[in-house]
This record gives structure tokens, C-alpha cells and sequence, in this order.
């Protein structure tokens, strides 16, 4: 079955959109001092535009793309998908108590960066 994949350009654009949109809004918080409410709004753009670097990351090609990068791809996902279900019942159950991811934001956050670490170790081969 052939995959349907972003072009590999994507991850490059992906990157430098996650990474302006995490850096521009430290940057006018130190320039411009504003209240919490005032910021939100900007905030949660910068929130939602990191989440689709980040996808553009996810979905781009890599350099050969073989079935081993498919297996690689299907084990992140899994993992991924796994510790998001596992933090998910465990929280529900009380024992975190919101400590560690308290917005559906975080969750997603964490699940796609859970899913590049665990692509991009098995890619390189360390166990």
C-alpha cells in the first residue's frame, strides 16, 4: 500500500513555522509587557500554528522512504498513541491530577512529540 505523504521540502517549512511561532511570542512577551487575558488570544495562534509545524513535520517524506520508515512511522504512532492513552487513564483515575499536561493542547503536544522522538531513534537504529 503506498502512502500518501507530504513532500520532504515540508519538514524544513515545518520546522521554521513551529519554531517562529514558539519564539516570536517570547520575544514581544519581554518586548511588551501585557496582562495574562491580553495575551491569550495571541497565544492560543501561536498554540495552533506550533501544532501544524509540528504536522508538517510528521507527514513529510524522508529521504527514502522504504518499508522500514513505514515500520518506523507505524511503531512511533503507536507508542505515541499509546503513552497519550495511558497519561489519559491515569489522569482520569486522579493520579496526576492535571499535574503534567492540563489542555487538550498539551496532550496533542506531547503525543506528536512523543511520536518524532521515538521515529526519529528508531530510524537511526538506537535501541
Amino acid at each position: 500500500m503506498q502512502s500518501r505523504l507530504l513532500p520532504r521540502a515540508c519538514k524544513i517549512v515545518g520546522m521554521i513555522i513551529a519554531s517562529l511561532a514558539f519564539i516570536t511570542p517570547v520575544i514581544a512577551g519581554m518586548l511588551h509587557a501585557v496582562t495574562w487575558e491580553q495575551g491569550e488570544p495571541r497565544r492560543k495562534i501561536a498554540n495552533s500554528i506550533v501544532l501544524v509545524g509540528l504536522m508538517l513535520m510528521v507527514l513529510a517524506k524522508e529521504k527514502i522512504e522504504d518499508e522500514f520508515m513505514n515500520y518506523c512511522r507505524l511503531n512511533a504512532f503507536r507508542a505515541a498513541m499509546l503513552a497519550g492513552v495511558i497519561y489519559f487513564i491515569l489522569d482520569y483515575a486522579g493520579i496526576f491530577k492535571g499535574s503534567i499536561v492540563s489542555t487538550p493542547f498539551g496532550l496533542i503536544l506531547s503525543e506528536i512529540l512523543v511520536y518524532l522522538m521515538v521515529f526519529h531513534i528508531q530510524k537511526l537504529g538506537i535501541k
